[in-house]
């Protein structure tokens, strides 16, 4: 994370609850009443956190966090030196396989947060 101010950004007003000459200054905008003013953005939260593979594992490959903030998934190598995914959702200590990821790596999320997409390595 940068060190540093926080970005600013530009919020459209209407006049809203503190009138038409009220509040923050502004300059003149598209709406009758209304204006833009710059505001500052709040700076977002750290979150820090350790991350154990499940038991009898490693992780060859770097995690991925849904776009939700709500789940990580990651590919381990079990004992027997099969590959595959786990999920963990980030509010649990465990994490679970995924039924049918052998061999999966790389994983990555859609927008959405509804779909895992990975790399399979299969043998020729």
């Amino acid at each position: 994370m940068l060190a540093g101010p926080s970005p600013w950004f530009l919020r459209k007003s209407c006049g809203g609850a503190s009138g038409r000459w009220g509040g923050a200054p502004r300059v003149s905008g598209p709406f009758p009443g209304g204006g833009w003013y710059l505001h500052r953005r709040p700076a977002a939260p750290v979150l820090r956190f350790a991350l154990t593979p499940p038991e009898h594992t490693s992780y060859p490959g770097t995690p991925s966090v849904s776009p939700d903030g709500r789940f990580l998934t990651f590919s381990a190598m079990g004992p027997e030196g099969q590959r595959m995914l786990w999920l963990r959702p980030l509010d649990a200590l465990h994490a679970n396989v995924i039924p049918g990821t052998e061999g999966g790596f790389a994983p990555f999320w859609s927008p959405d947060s509804n779909f895992i997409a990975f790399f399979r390595q299969t043998s020729r």
